[in-house]
């Protein structure tokens, strides 16, 4: 009977944990590049082929796809993923999707649990470690291949400590690796990874004469990189990845950002994120340091895998969000021995009084309850962030020509409009001739081309005839080319939507004043600042937006909330701008 009660115990934590995890994770599609992955995967079904040119975009040449490697790679890397999520959401939609992210997570977390537990971990305890990456896994809930790569790295990793301790499980390290290398280019990381065991299997060699070279595992590794060639791209897809991504064009990209750059604009998961790992890391240092857990100094040369492993993984993820996750799932297990330790008692002690379960039941309900009403219970399976309604009054009107259009939209637009209409730009960024010139237009850069503002002369020479923007970024940041649009007589506003605006050249009715794009610009910042309050932008936006419609009153509020959040902003343009609207002077315009 009281085992019963022990394992009805158990099982309620574990569903609860489970549901939990589900409830972070079932959040509609926010994700820009599904898109054009599902757009890719349907056209490889239809095909029976992978393209070789780009099937979506108006602006990326053959040429430019031919100088650039990486155009190839993005073309075909993929295609395994994109056949599976296109396949899925065949069958049931973009709820198919979601639940496909949701059971990823779900298997990477029972594979790193699955890890954990073989160091000698009890299953609550081990429940208990995992909380740290569901909290990471909840805030990295993309829907694209990359959340792929996170199972295959913590099943790779697995898969390497089984080859380590002679398991015959690790002779399917190759096979899982061609595998990944067809999903994701993270497939990479495997490589390296495969490499680093190599040369702490010749360095124990050398630093422990007593220790004969383990020939199975580095002959299992050798064959586990050469097989990550076995992809559409081969070798390329290292060099394309490391050496062929313009700097300029990575750092527009928001996971090749650092996590400190995210705290100007008031995020700072990515920051704790990364304490989170050095607290990890404090603890597998402590389970090989002190005495009375697993430390033995004999055994320093049989964890220089470990150490490799987690220097090269932690100067990724200093340098850039996107290895984070792999930086935790990597820790979990080689902090676990110290829960096999003298810890472990104080675990069993605290389970007399259910302080194990108080907390995993405690966390579990609070991810619950500050998740249900984000997720698709609530809300329809895809974010409104998406201009459906543009995309709508776009197939309604027939309106013919070529869009310019916002960079994080492309993958959206590809998805409703292909094959009948083509994008500028999107986050494939296939030519780095189109990123760059997206960019221009976007943020309004003051050059001129033949006595032309440079925006104007990139949308000339691409015979743009519209354009599909927001008002403002998804940081709260105002679209810059906004004014430059307003005061030219020759666009014409044609939409105003829940969060886009549709301009165009040609005479098509109905016509609307073009003030309305500040006024949105307004109501959208608005939105951003009420969702996160520590981001100065929306302010700095609500500033802008009211300077160009005349209400300096409004404007300086907006400044002064904005110095106020930021005050790292004072003695700069921002309090320039507000000393210059309290005065009753007008701001230059280069100052806007």
């Amino acid at each position: 009977m009281i085992m019963n009660i022990s394992l009805l115990k158990k099982s309620i934590i574990v569903l609860l944990f489970v549901c939990a995890v589900c409830f972070t994770l079932l959040a509609p599609i926010r994700d820009n590049d599904l898109f054009w992955h599902l757009a890719t995967g349907k056209w490889i079904a239809e095909h029976k082929m992978l393209p070789e040119t780009d099937p979506f975009s108006y602006t990326t040449s053959l040429k430019a796809q031919e100088d650039f490697f990486r155009a190839k790679m993005i073309l075909t890397q993929y295609w395994l993923a994109n056949l599976v999520q296109y396949g899925i959401f065949s069958f049931s939609g973009f709820y198919g999707i979601v639940a496909l992210r949701v059971l990823i997570a779900l298997l990477t977390l029972l594979t790193v649990l699955v890890h954990v537990r073989r160091k000698g971990i009890p299953a609550l305890t081990g429940l208990l470690l995992l909380l740290p990456l569901a909290f990471v896994l909840g805030n990295y809930k993309g829907d694209r291949p990359n959340q792929m790569s996170f199972l295959f790295f913590a099943l790779f990793l697995f898969l390497c400590d089984t080859l380590k301790k002679g398991g015959k499980k690790g002779y399917l390290l190759p096979a899982v690796y061609i595998l990944w290398a067809n999903v994701h280019g993270g497939f990479i990381l495997g490589g390296v990874i495969a490499i680093l065991f190599i040369v702490s299997e010749m360095l124990r060699t050398t630093f422990d004469k007593e220790h004969l070279l383990d020939r199975k595992l580095v002959f299992v590794m050798a064959l586990t990189f050469i097989a990550g060639f076995l992809n559409p791209n081969g070798y390329n897809a290292v060099y394309s990845m490391f050496f062929e991504v313009s700097k300029l064009h990575a750092a527009s990209i928001g996971e090749h950002k650092t996590a400190f750059y995210f705290t100007h604009v008031g995020t700072y998961f990515y920051v704790w994120t990364l304490g989170l790992s050095l607290l990890l890391l404090i603890m597998y240092l402590a389970s090989r340091i002190f005495p009375g857990y697993s430390f033995r100094r004999d055994r320093i040369p049989a964890l220089f895998d470990e150490f490799l492993i987690l220097v090269a993984l932690a100067a990724l993820s200093v340098s850039a969000i996107r290895y984070i996750p792999f930086l935790v799932i990597a820790l979990l297990p080689m902090a676990a021995p110290l829960f096999s330790g003298k810890f472990q008692e104080y675990v069993e002690r605290l389970s007399k009084y259910f302080i194990p379960e108080i907390i995993l039941a405690a966390a579990s309900v609070w991810m619950i309850a500050v998740s249900y009403n984000v997720t698709i219970f609530k809300n329809k399976p895809v974010s409104s962030y998406y201009p459906d309604d543009a995309v709508q009054f776009i197939k309604q009107r027939d309106i013919k020509g070529h869009f310019f259009n916002y960079y994080d939209w492309g993958g959206y637009l590809i998805w409703e409009f292909y094959p009948e209409k083509f994008v500028f730009i999107d986050g494939r960024a296939l030519s780095l001739k189109t990123a760059l010139a997206a960019e221009a237009v976007t943020l309004n850069a003051v050059e001129k081309v033949m006595d032309k503002p440079l925006y104007k002369a990139i949308l000339d020479s691409y015979s743009v005839r519209h354009i599909l923007i927001p008002a403002v970024n998804y940081l709260g940041d105002i679209n810059y080319i906004l004014k430059p649009l307003v005061d030219d007589p020759e666009w014409h506003l044609i939409f105003v939507g829940r969060n886009s605006l549709i301009l165009t050249r040609d005479r098509i009715e109905p016509s609307y004043p073009k003030s309305l794009c500040y006024a949105l610009a307004i109501a959208n910042a608005r939105q951003v600042a009420a969702f996160s309050p520590n981001n100065p932008l929306p302010y700095l936006t609500f500033a802008k937006a009211n300077v160009y419609l005349g209400g300096s009153a409004n404007a300086i509020k907006g400044l002064e909330e904005a110095l106020q959040l930021r005050p790292g902003l004072r003695g700069g343009s921002v309090e320039k701008a507000l000393n210059l609207l309290k005065a009753g002077k007008e701001i230059p315009v280069n100052m806007h």
